[in-house]
């Protein structure tokens, strides 16, 4: 049994991130609302509203996408933990698995392209300025965010 929890705790583990996520590099929740991150980006009170419509809209897909992953994670341990390993539908699980990350991924990507055309190439480089040196402020090095 304990061989079974020490399997399954390492294939979790070993589970690479297929996600790329729009918090590396840039700054994460509604940066947008800040006043002072608003002005440093020069946002008009249309573009604050745009974003908020975005993320509703992308937060929304990203919890049924997180429900998704979590609901293949939990099958994939259930056939890991069951008596007879069955390693193909575990290796199908497995890949169900991955699928499901690579969606929610998708789905952080498109928020972010969305972002990077709602603000053109310079305001985006200077968010992404921004996000890198709030990290560094706040003692996170780049590596330790991959």
């Amino acid at each position: 049994m304990l061989k079974r929890y020490r399997l399954l705790i390492l294939l979790i583990i070993l589970i690479p991130a297929t996600a790329f996520s729009v918090r590396q590099g840039s700054l994460h929740g509604k940066w947008w609302q800040m006043p002072r991150m608003a002005r440093k980006i020069g946002l008009t009170e249309i573009e604050v509203e745009k974003l908020d419509n975005l993320y509703r809209a992308s937060r929304r897909n990203l919890i049924h996408l997180k429900a998704d992953v979590e609901a293949e994670q939990f099958d994939l341990e259930t056939l890991i933990e069951d008596k007879e390993l069955n390693e193909a539908a575990a290796l199908e699980k497995y890949r169900n698995l991955e699928k499901a990350k690579a969606t929610l991924g998708m789905e952080r990507f498109r928020f972010l392209l969305d972002v990077r055309k709602l603000l053109g190439h310079k305001r985006f480089r200077t968010l992404m300025k921004l996000g890198k040196l709030r990290k560094e402020k706040n003692g996170i090095r780049q590596e330790e965010t991959r």
